[in-house]
């Protein structure tokens, strides 16, 4: 048979479609939100927020020493050959070889990647973090649609309302990201373009679940 041609969908002795408003069907509902609560998926969103304040407040912190070290330099003499401003230059040296590493050209233009290693990696991380908290979680799918949303349309969808904020802060000239990190608008527009890809692409996520799980349960008919 078509699959979309299927009718109704027998779960622990429930039609999903056929015994809506049944006593069984009310209580094998109940125990799906049970187990996983539509209210609760709101903190998948408040990650995702907390995730990108992290990142911010690492750029503020790293400004905060390179001002407070500078200002020392001025005010001493000599502060060579001291352990902690050996240790200090020797991670400076990392931080300016990861962030300024460049990529191959043809790499970069083929698949539209940033041109730095820092870049670069900064933004697979965030990628793989908003792909990882979106995909492993269980469960993707209720045992029927009228239980509640999909759970994985749910997180994915909670997650890009979480970074459209920073998709706009990100936008402009002179925003607010710019002001306490001291980066350039040309340099965080590389993270403008990526967050709105992974906007697109949590968008699309959200939306394919309540298509395939209708179809599943009722065919063409429940696409309606």
């Amino acid at each position: 048979m078509d699959p979309l041609q299927k009718r109704d969908v027998f779960h622990d002795g429930v039609w999903c479609i056929a015994d809506m408003g049944t006593t069984a069907y009310v209580a094998a509902k109940k125990q799906s939100q049970a187990a996983v609560a539509w209210a609760d998926q709101a903190l998948y969103g408040h990650n995702t927020v907390y995730f990108c304040a992290v990142v911010v407040a690492v750029f503020i912190a790293k400004r905060l020493v390179y001002f407070l070290v500078d200002n020392a330099a001025r005010t001493t003499k000599t502060t060579a050959g001291r352990p902690a401003e050996t240790c200090y230059c020797k991670l400076a040296a990392l931080n300016r070889w990861v962030c300024y590493r460049r990529l191959p050209t043809m790499l970069c233009s083929l698949f539209q990647l940033p041109s730095s290693l820092g870049n670069f990696l900064l933004i697979a991380g965030g990628s793989l973090y908003v792909l990882c908290y979106t995909f492993i979680p269980k469960l993707w799918y209720r045992e029927c649609r009228g239980f509640g949303s999909p759970p994985l349309a749910v997180r994915a969808g909670m997650q890009a309302t979480a970074l459209v904020p920073f998709l706009f802060i990100l936008s402009g000239k002179t925003n607010l990201i710019s002001q306490l990190t001291d980066i350039s608008y040309e340099k965080l527009n590389v993270y403008h373009r990526w967050v709105s890809v992974i906007c697109c692409l949590l968008g699309w996520t959200h939306t394919i679940p309540f298509y395939v799980q209708a179809v599943r349960e009722g065919g063409r008919a429940r696409l309606a």
